[in-house]
């Protein structure tokens, strides 16, 4: 395989015992980081981990899963001012290499709070004939039967209580809707406050969870087809990072659609 940038990569590997690494000493302004880099497996069958560090503390491990390069970030870490020994380390037993190219180091902002973009889903505006926009939305990632809907359109539901706009969940065919944004947190306790309606017009009752990563912190089932006030379970971030905010839709059978507008998160007191 080609290296992605230039003609040349790095490479680490297990033999006779011994962990191949490689590293570099680096001047870091006090701050938080991640590392970017990409990787490629020599064989997919014996993939070879790696482990990253960054002046002894761990910031990520990870496999490559292709024999194509894929791009890699690791956690973030916080260091203070002065020079900090980066170093990639096999973390496998088997002779198989994988390969590193690209690796950067990127500074990270921490905001002073976590704010959700288009949180009221009124961008770009929906000029369809037919009200819908299926699977868009500036800031967010739609799966499955998700999308966004403007006042007045097919799906029948009531007026968008933020804006004139609103983003649906509908089961249709075995398949649930999925809507997300990763977002930067400062370390704190929050909660997820939004307003969700069920539609009335067709089809049957959708529940759907609110998801920080893999981590549910609520389910809910809006009873009514006016929008209703709701908040997830609170949630911790120990530690400043990227998280990622996810509503699942949760019936399995039918064509149901809920409705929801107007995604805030607020610091838990």
């Amino acid at each position: 395989m080609n290296a992605p940038a230039g003609l040349q990569a790095a490479f680490v590997r297990s033999q006779n015992g011994v962990q191949g690494s490689f590293h570099q000493s680096v001047t870091f302004p006090a701050g938080s980081y991640v590392l970017n880099l990409k990787a490629a497996a020599q064989t997919v069958e014996q993939p070879q981990p790696v482990q990253i560090q960054v002046g002894g503390q761990t910031v990520g491990t990870i496999t490559p899963s292709s024999s194509t390069y894929q791009s890699f970030t690791t956690d973030w870490f916080t260091v203070a001012d002065g020079s900090h020994t980066i170093t990639l380390t096999a973390a496998g037993t088997g002779t198989h290499a994988t390969f590193i190219d690209q690796i950067s180091v990127e500074r990270v902002d921490v905001p002073d709070q976590a704010v959700l973009q288009n949180n009221g889903f009124e961008h770009p505006a929906i000029t369809s004939q037919n009200g819908v926009a299926v699977g868009s939305g500036e800031g967010w990632s739609f799966k499955n039967n998700a999308g966004r809907i403007r006042n007045g359109s097919v799906f029948g539901a009531s007026d968008a209580p933020e804006g004139t706009q609103a983003a649906y969940l509908q089961t249709l065919n075995g398949k649930q809707g999925e809507f997300s944004q990763s977002l930067i947190f400062p370390a704190g306790s929050y909660v997820i406050q939004f307003q969700a309606a069920k539609r009335t017009s067709f089809g049957g009752q959708q529940s759907f969870d609110v998801y920080l990563d893999d981590q549910s912190i609520g389910s809910f089932t809006p009873g009514s087809g006016s929008y209703n006030a709701y908040t997830s379970n609170p949630f911790q971030i120990t530690k400043p990072g990227k998280h990622q905010i996810r509503f699942v839709g949760t019936s399995g059978t039918g064509d149901n659609t809920a409705f929801i507008d107007d995604i805030v998160i607020t610091p838990n007191p």
